[in-house]
């Protein structure tokens, strides 16, 4: 945002009077000029270097306004950034958790699948030794059962609960192998769900990690704009020194125009020419009925309207009458358009003068535009040939 304290300077000043000499900030001496001619060369020449001064003000001005916007939008960016991290690791926390309870439900399904796995062998093993006890006891040694059974009913029995006991363990065999069946289906079913939230532990670690380095790269980019905004106020800084050590300047510049006769004065404010304006010749309407509206309006630095205007803030004042926007300086408004030469100039064209473009008017048509010219010459109308042209931008 632009300073009060250096922008109120520039807006409240009637005239910025400076030249620059090898670098250094000289006054200009315009006291002692008798010859009229002399005077008003040294008058235009102080008001360009002024211009150019207040430009590099008003630019400097824009430049800090945008690089604190661009601040303001890189906190936003870095507080939202912060949460999405917070949020992802949120889910990075889940995930390990997801992924530490699949595990641990894993290991726990691959100990039940061993202990059914063991219960069937053991089963397995007993069912083994019953069919090889009974197979010896019916048919390898039937003297040897019959001889030791106190009566042929005995010896039935005895082989009755073989069977029995076969017939047993052939039926827990079969329920502990349909229960390793589902142990067995359960561990591989515990390892899938590993291998799935392991998965999806690596794709959000992924996505955290990316977030993190855009959000170190948007820290990165504020840091930058933060370094850039303190070399602004340097630049600032050493703009006020200027600005003060100029001031000692204005009120001679202003005494010279305000001492000017009647005569001279009217030739310093015609100086670029008195041209008449067929009324039906202009349009009423659009930036050119908004600018042609403030004919008469005093001259004032930095000033935008509605009171008084420097030459880019009657440019700006109109076009925001029309709900448009422009760059605020002179230079910006005829680089920040679609260029146009000056065979193809329409009315509403903003038109640059002078090198650097220290000076813009708007094109009205006819040869002519309107325009703030220097302290003491109200907004007017002036030859398009008047002045030397140094473009032009069509909005």
């Amino acid at each position: 945002m632009r300073s009060p304290s250096f922008s109120g300077k520039m807006a409240g000043t009637s005239l910025i009077a400076c030249l620059t000499v090898g670098g250094t900030l000289t006054a200009v001496p315009v006291a002692g000029a008798d010859d009229t001619e002399v005077l008003f060369t040294q008058l235009e020449e102080i008001s360009r270097e002024a211009s150019a001064k207040n430009e590099e003000v008003l630019a400097l001005e824009v430049e800090i306004d945008k690089t604190e916007d661009a601040i303001a939008e890189s906190e936003a960016r870095v507080a939202e950034s912060q949460e999405e991290i917070d949020k992802s690791q949120e889910a990075v926390d889940a995930a390990e958790s997801e992924s530490t309870d699949a595990s641990k439900a894993a290991e726990e399904a691959d100990r039940l699948a061993r202990e059914a796995r063991s219960a069937q062998e053991a089963v397995r093993d007993e069912l083994d030794n019953l069919a090889g006890a009974r197979y010896r006891g019916v048919y390898i040694d039937p003297l040897t059962n019959a001889v030791s059974a106190s009566d042929p009913a005995a010896m039935v029995d005895r082989v009755s609960y073989m069977s029995l006991l076969a017939d047993d363990a052939t039926a827990h065999l079969q329920d502990l192998e349909e229960e390793n069946r589902r142990t067995a289906q359960a561990a591989s079913q515990a390892h899938a769900a590993v291998a799935e939230a392991n998965w999806s532990q690596s794709v959000v670690d992924r996505a955290h990690e990316d977030l993190s380095a855009a959000h170190e790269d948007l820290k990165n980019e504020q840091a930058s704009l933060e370094e850039h905004r303190a070399a602004l106020e340097e630049q600032r800084a050493s703009l006020e020194v200027e600005q003060a050590d100029l001031e000692t300047q204005i009120s001679d510049v202003q005494s010279r125009v305000d001492g000017l006769s009647p005569a001279d004065l009217d030739r310093w404010q015609n100086r670029f020419g008195s041209s008449e304006i067929a009324p039906s010749s202009v349009s009423s309407d659009g930036v050119v009925g908004a600018a042609m509206s403030q004919i008469g309006k005093p001259y004032g630095w930095g000033a935008t309207g509605p009171n008084a205007y420097d030459c880019s803030g009657l440019m700006y004042w109109a076009f925001q009458q029309q709900g448009k926007t422009i760059p605020r300086t002179s230079a910006a408004q005829v680089s920040g358009g679609q260029p146009v030469s000056r065979g193809e100039l329409q009315p509403g064209d903003i038109v640059g003068f002078y090198p650097g473009v220290t000076h813009v008017g708007m094109y009205i048509g006819n040869g002519q535009v309107v325009h703030a010219s220097d302290y003491g010459t109200p907004v007017g109308v002036a030859s398009l040939d008047s002045m030397p042209f140094a473009g032009a931008a069509r909005y």
